[in-house]
């Protein structure tokens, strides 16, 4: 099978400094992935030349955005396994089901790089390697999304130390453990230029009493206007391994993804 092929950034530049958001909940299930896939096409769909970086090794991300993501030449793992990759060379162009999406970029995920955020564990500058990773990148995008893994490791430090804002999705379950977690660490990172959002998604418009529960226990936190819809179609496009706007269904949730999209950028 043919190796995925990076792309060519050469040339690009002249731009503002993209806007850095990192996804991160430590609380799995609450469809931080599916955020960071609708989100980016949306972002891109929109006319912002955006780049994602799947640092979650279940690589759910990447496999929806990148056709044959197996045959990727460079990962996440080897940015971090090899700090002199040029972070560049990593990044190709997101083609779910073999569909190129105009400005839309992603640097993969690979399903072993667990091992390289535990062999950076104990090394000197272990949570700016992103950042540093990144520098070169950021006047070549509008909009670099950090999908981190549902914890508060390495990759989730690197994400929140590089980012200008946190993105951080709940649902319904009113488990808020690890929003609280995610801010502690955010008052704890070395970024004062970090801001914070939280994003009701899968948001039922029927489940009135759980939506004023919700909206009580969030009250003192800063909440994006924008809510994701709940939509079965989400789920049934992750498991077709492709974004929403590629599946058949319900668009409503299409619809908030776009005006997420905006606000992000404006904030």
């Amino acid at each position: 099978m043919q190796q995925v092929a990076p792309v060519d950034l050469s040339g690009i530049g002249g731009r503002m400094k993209a806007k850095i958001i990192a996804l991160a909940n430590k609380k799995g299930g609450v469809g931080k992935s599916s955020t960071a896939i609708n989100l980016s096409v949306s972002l891109a769909k929109l006319g912002y030349r955006t780049l994602v970086l799947d640092l979650d090794g279940q690589a759910n991300t990447t496999s929806c955005l990148v056709n044959n993501f197996r045959e990727l030449k460079y990962t996440i793992m080897d940015l971090f396994m090899n700090r002199k990759l040029a972070a560049g060379e990593a990044v190709v162009a997101a083609n779910p089901g073999g569909e190129v999406i105009d400005n839309l970029f992603i640097i993969g995920a690979h399903l072993q790089q667990q091992d390289a955020y535990d062999f950076v564990n104990n090394r000197a500058g272990r949570d700016s390697i992103l950042k540093k990773h990144l520098a070169p990148l950021v006047d070549q995008f509008d909009c670099i999304l950090l999908d981190s893994p549902p914890d508060v490791g390495p990759a989730t430090i690197n994400a929140l130390n590089a980012a200008d804002l946190a993105l951080i999705p709940i649902d319904g379950s009113f488990s808020l453990d690890g929003v609280a977690d995610i801010l502690n660490i955010i008052e704890e990172v070395d970024n004062n230029r970090l801001d914070y959002l939280i994003l009701f998604n899968k948001y039922d418009l029927r489940s009135t009493s759980i939506n004023t529960k919700m909206a009580d226990l969030v009250s003192e936190y800063n909440v994006a206007s924008t809510k994701v819809r709940t939509s079965k179609p989400i789920n049934n496009a992750q498991m077709d391994y492709v974004p929403l706007t590629m599946h058949k269904g319900d668009r409503s949730a299409v619809e908030d993804y776009d005006k997420l999209a905006q606000e992000v950028m404006d904030v």
